[in-house]
């Protein structure tokens, strides 16, 4: 283990390569969610949950790490606001169905 005096090396032990874990373990959550059905408006915690842990890949410096977190984070931001507008909706229909 680095010593924690210098804060480079700290970045390097440990803020790296949770990063790398986050965007990945993201990743999959990204494609999981891409791929099952849900809950009229339940993409909103799943897509921000995804976004939150693959736009910690924007701590590890490269390049295509930063690219591939800021792509996938606006496409996550965009469905969860989809799912909130879907949320919304099915609220809107569930008022008018009740008897």
């Amino acid at each position: 283990m680095p010593a924690t005096d210098d804060p480079a090396q700290w970045y390097r032990a440990y803020v790296i390569p949770v990063s790398q874990l986050a965007f990945w373990f993201g990743s999959i959550l990204f494609i999981v969610g891409s791929l099952i059905s849900f809950y009229p408006g339940a993409e909103v915690s799943w897509f921000a949950t995804t976004a939150t842990l693959v736009g910690l890949g924007l701590f590890v410096p490269s390049t295509k790490y930063r690219i591939a977190s800021i792509v996938i984070v606006s496409i996550c931001l965009f469905w969860a606001y989809l799912g909130y507008q879907r949320g919304m909706e099915y609220q809107e229909w569930l008022k008018t169905r009740r008897l």
